[in-house]
């Protein structure tokens, strides 16, 4: 038996079609997944912002209640002595507005 290496060989043709190809799809894979974590951060930190304005909403408010609460105490205090010793013990008094808060 005379085996001719060169005709019965198992020869593999090595190309760069198949290892770029792998390492294309293995960089959109990663592009993709990197897009879609963006994407999901950016509706998080959205959602986040919409709840801190309805926030500092609900705390402007509020603001604006004790104020006028505080307001009619202070002119209650004039007629009334409860409302003067409570304006009295918790030292409340009418400052200047202030213009340059937003």
């Amino acid at each position: 038996m005379n085996y001719d290496d060169s005709s019965n060989a198992f020869t593999i043709e090595r190309d760069a079609f198949l290892p770029v190809v792998l390492i294309g799809l293995s960089l959109l894979f990663f592009f993709i997944w990197q897009v879609t974590g963006l994407s999901s951060q950016r509706t998080t930190y959205k959602t986040v912002i919409e709840r801190q304005d309805e926030m500092v909403k609900q705390s402007r408010q509020v603001e604006a209640k004790l104020q006028a609460m505080a307001q009619d105490l202070l002119t209650a205090s004039k007629t009334d002595d409860l409302a003067r010793q409570i304006v009295a013990k918790y030292n409340i008094q009418q400052g200047p507005p202030n213009p340059g808060r937003l």
